[in-house]
């Protein structure tokens, strides 16, 4: 559960932050569009055609629909085209004549077409009809299209005034849209008005004097004078290059200054206000409902938090001489935070060593000796009241017939299923209930049976085996001796002393094929021990639950910011709001593990014996070496994994200490552990093969901005 934890949390981490370098490149994007719209664009030549003509007519109604015919004379000067495509965002930006920037959604009604076969889908947010027959190529030359569809603008946005702004031919056609026109029909009639028309969707290019307009009532009919634009553009050429007034002065294709009209001419009116009149709702509630959702969630965190992964109250920390809880030096680091088990394992092996169990060489080569000072005599046990195990030797001297009962056959059957002679090892109740019938029927004999040893004289046995071990009888009186004197070790210590001595008592580590697998049970050892006993498994589930919630936060994020994307913009905090909930639930997912009572307790305890070693004084450690010899290798390895052994090893510059038999290795230097440790052999592991992941990629035309229109051809 350690490792899947730590799994999962490592998934989190790089999902957020793929969350965040996500929401950031998109932020730019977005703010980089905002920034330069489409101004900046060049023009291209479009795909095969160019726009001879463009007629627009608005039918303006006063709750702030629009009612769009429009009317293209397309020159086709390349064959195999199909027709043309118009794209209609459904969301708009422009700026208002009180300088704010306006970010609006509208719904795009009844988009048909008049003059052609057309079809219809959506792209990017943004309506497209595609006119033309797919089984038939548009001839060259002049061709007409029409399109009429309804431009619902919803309620007005606008305080204190209205406004209609509307973005007539589209943002980029890739082309000089000739001939452009527009006829606006307002749904009531001007006493005092101000119109203007701009080249672009932020009020920047201001190109009202070159659009020759008439007022007829409530009908405004507009035309973009381009003869009169590229004159006004060449004048002011010339003037900045200080070109006099009679001389010619001949502007460069590249110049900036000789702009055909190819993006969308804005059509901006400033209107009393409550000119408008009502207006539908044009926003969706997806984005609203799935933030409100990513709240609640993380509403329900902090509460998880609150209730299951808030700790437990602080322990003071106590003076602790020596480890508390019959707790090795392992189960002490790993507690205390340190989960290295090279080091830990490292740290028991010292452990052993100080115990006198074992003692470890550095030899000369660097490499690493450690024998077995506690092996038993290899002569075996002396005599403990044990007897020989009862063996009975059978002979068949005929086959089973009809006369013999079923137990005496089924016995007869599984002693002479190979042979004619067996020795009976197990057994022996069943055979004790058949053997008479056997015996007497003489059906078998029985060669020998050393049943007396179980019931004759144990005290003869016991002399003639001590006669058979009497030179292994003082090996093992002196195995005991010494074992006696010894302190016991602990399960992770046996562990490891096990591992250390599969095959020999004395092994080179470096050599040792196995040892690696001690690492392995001493981790799973302290996982499957501590885990439950230090830190809170409640709380931990409902972590691994935060997780999922956290993940399912960004998801939902992504989606409703990139994919949705269907709020009001005077709502737009919630996005805001939401991204900062995604935070806020990885950082309570990461405070809801917590310590059990005993954790906080033992964890004290811990730092108050770390204090003690770190701050004690020479005087205080005289006193503990003369009560206990060997306290200054009884307590280095926990030293050790307390990260303090240099500091323990010079408190005892000046105290003397008793010599043990725990090898030459440098017990004073911590190199000399992670030597240890670097002498181990782990398996070769098989390298994995790379897979390479290839693919392909599509374009389609029409693309860009979300809030940009315009068209193609296919």
């Amino acid at each position: 559960m350690k490792k899947i934890g730590s799994c999962l949390g490592k998934i989190v981490k790089y999902i957020f932050y793929g969350y965040l370098a996500i929401m950031v490149i998109g932020l730019l994007l977005k703010g980089v569009n905002d920034a330069f719209g489409t101004n900046d664009k060049p023009v291209q030549a479009a795909d095969g055609f160019t726009i001879e003509e463009y007629q627009v007519v608005l039918d303006v109604q006063q709750d702030n629909k629009v009612d769009v015919c429009e009317n293209i004379t397309v020159n086709w000067n390349e064959e195999h085209h199909h027709g043309i495509v118009r794209f209609i965002p459904q969301w708009l930006e422009y700026t208002g004549k009180d300088e704010k920037r306006i970010k609006r959604k509208s719904k795009v009604l009844d988009l048909k077409s008049t003059s052609d076969p057309y079809e219809l889908d959506v792209v990017k947010k943004k309506d497209r009809i595609r006119l033309g027959n797919k089984n038939e190529y548009v001839p060259l030359g002049n061709k007409k299209y029409e399109i009429q569809y309804t431009y619902d603008m919803g309620k007005d946005p606008f305080k204190n005034f209205d406004e209609f702004i509307f973005h007539t031919y589209g943002d980029y056609w890739g082309t000089e849209i000739k001939n452009a026109s527009v006829k606006i029909i307002l749904p009531k009639k001007l006493d005092h008005y101000n119109i203007h028309f701009f080249a672009d969707k932020y009020r920047s290019n201001d190109v009202t004097q070159f659009v020759d307009y008439t007022i007829d009532g409530n009908v405004i009919d507009a035309k973009f004078n381009q003869e009169k634009y590229t004159k006004y553009q060449k004048e002011e050429y010339c003037k900045e290059n200080g070109y006099l007034e009679n001389d010619e002065c001949e502007v460069p294709e590249y110049s900036g200054y000789n702009e055909k009209l190819d993006h969308s001419l804005t059509v901006d009116i400033e209107l009393p206000d409550h000119y408008f009149v009502g207006g539908s709702w044009t926003y969706g509630w997806g984005s609203f409902g799935i933030s409100l959702v990513i709240i609640l969630l993380t509403i329900y965190t902090i509460y998880k938090w609150y209730k299951y992964g808030k700790d437990f109250p602080k322990r003071e920390r106590t003076i602790e001489y020596y480890p508390m809880d019959h707790l090795n030096a392992a189960e002490i680091g790993y507690i205390y935070g340190n989960h290295s088990m090279n080091k830990l394992t490292i740290a028991l092996m010292i452990q052993i060593a100080s115990k006198g169990y074992i003692k470890i060489d550095e030899l000369e080569n660097k490499k690493i000796q450690i024998t077995n000072l506690c092996s038993p005599p290899k002569g075996g046990k002396p005599f403990e009241g044990k007897v020989e195990r009862r063996k009975i030797e059978v002979e068949k001297l005929k086959e089973a017939d009809d006369s013999l009962s079923n137990d005496a056959k089924k016995m007869m059957e599984n002693l002479f299923r190979k042979k004619n002679s067996n020795t009976l090892k197990t057994n022996y109740k069943k055979f004790e209930k058949v053997s008479d019938e056997l015996v007497n029927g003489k059906y078998i004999q029985i060669i020998s049976d050393n049943d007396e040893t179980r019931y004759g004289d144990l005290e003869k046995l016991r002399k003639e085996y001590e006669e058979k071990n009497k030179d292994n009888q003082e090996e093992w009186d002196a195995y005991k001796k010494y074992r006696a004197t010894l302190k016991p070790l602990s399960e992770l210590e046996r562990i490891v002393y096990s591992q250390l001595f599969i095959k020999d008592n004395v092994i080179i580590v470096s050599e040792h094929k196995t040892l690696y697998k001690a690492f392995q049970k001493v981790e799973e050892k302290l996982t499957s021990k501590l885990k439950d006993l230090v830190v809170d498994r409640v709380a931990t589930k409902k972590m691994y639950t935060s997780i999922g919630i956290t993940i399912l936060t960004v998801i939902l994020n992504l989606i409703s910011f990139f994919i949705v994307e269907d709020m009001n913009p005077n709502w737009s905090i919630l996005y805001w709001i939401s991204m900062s909930c995604i935070l806020i639930n990885l950082v309570f997912t990461i405070f809801m593990k917590r310590k059990t009572k005993y954790g906080e307790e033992i964890i004290a305890r811990i730092k108050g014996f770390k204090e003690f070693l770190e701050k004690v004084e020479k005087p205080k450690l005289e006193e503990l070496v003369m009560e206990n010899p060997t306290y200054f290798y009884d307590i280095l390895p926990y030293t050790y994994v307390l990260n303090i052994s240099k500091k323990w090893i010079d408190k005892f510059e000046n105290i003397p200490i008793p010599e043990q038999d725990m090898g030459t290795l440098n017990y004073y230097n911590d190199r000399s552990y992670y030597l240890i440790y670097s002498n181990v052999e782990y398996p070769k592991t098989s390298s994995s093969g790379r897979g390479s992941l290839g693919g392909g990629g599509f374009s389609s035309s029409g693309g860009g901005c979300s809030s940009c229109g315009g068209g193609g051809s296919w």
